[in-house]
């Protein structure tokens, strides 16, 4: 991912999962939440928000992460967050209690796996 404030987006079936650059800040988050927001259609069945290459992550990141997945439910689409374990972002999604509003993965696979297994998911 070359450019800082670019989100890399591919499809796994009817899931996106899409890779956040190393720094989510205050001057990306409008653009970044665009993006996200453009990248998954009502067909889909959620969205996997991959922090794995993230080293930074501000307020106005963890804001956008909860604002996301309140959108996104509020169109029946389910939405799951990719963090490795130790680092900065660990310890902000840890204090933000993150996981209490969405599935935190160490993998996409298994955030995509969670998301695509979901009962009452539609069939493809």
């Amino acid at each position: 991912m070359n450019d800082p404030g670019r989100v890399d987006t591919i499809r796994e079936g009817r899931v996106i999962v899409a890779r956040m650059p190393v720094e989510v800040e205050i001057t990306q988050t409008p653009s970044l939440r665009g993006q996200l927001v453009q990248a998954v259609e009502n067909r889909d069945l959620g969205l996997v928000i991959d922090l794995t290459a993230t080293k930074y992550l501000d307020s106005s990141g963890v804001n956008m992460l909860f604002e996301l997945g309140e959108g996104l439910a509020a169109r029946q689409l389910r939405m799951a967050v990719v963090i490795p374990q130790g680092g900065l972002v660990e310890r902000v999604v840890s204090i933000v209690d993150l996981g209490s509003a969405m599935p935190i993965h160490r993998d996409a696979e298994s955030a995509v796996e969670e998301i695509h297994n979901t009962p009452g998911a539609p069939l493809e």
